[in-house]
């Protein structure tokens, strides 16, 4: 039976003989070279998402506002 997503993620966090490094892929076709390639985790942002499709930087004034409004928003 294979490990969970989550339990596998917690894995290479928590492991102290490598470092894990996450990286950003900006596009799917990006993402699969990654993963034959042997990267062990990504993820997908919104800066490289969004910036491919309009041409426009993330500059995070969503979640500053909400960050500015409810200052236990951070690290939920």
């Amino acid at each position: 039976m294979s490990q969970s997503t989550t339990a596998r993620l917690q894995q290479l966090i928590h492991r102290r003989d490598k470092v894990l490094a996450v990286l950003h892929p900006p596009t799917a076709a990006h993402a699969r070279i990654m993963e034959r390639a042997g990267c062990e985790a990504l993820f997908v942002g919104t800066g490289g998402v969004v910036g491919a499709y309009t041409g426009l930087a993330d500059v995070g004034t969503a979640t500053d506002r909400r960050q500015r409004a409810d200052p236990g928003y951070h690290g939920r």
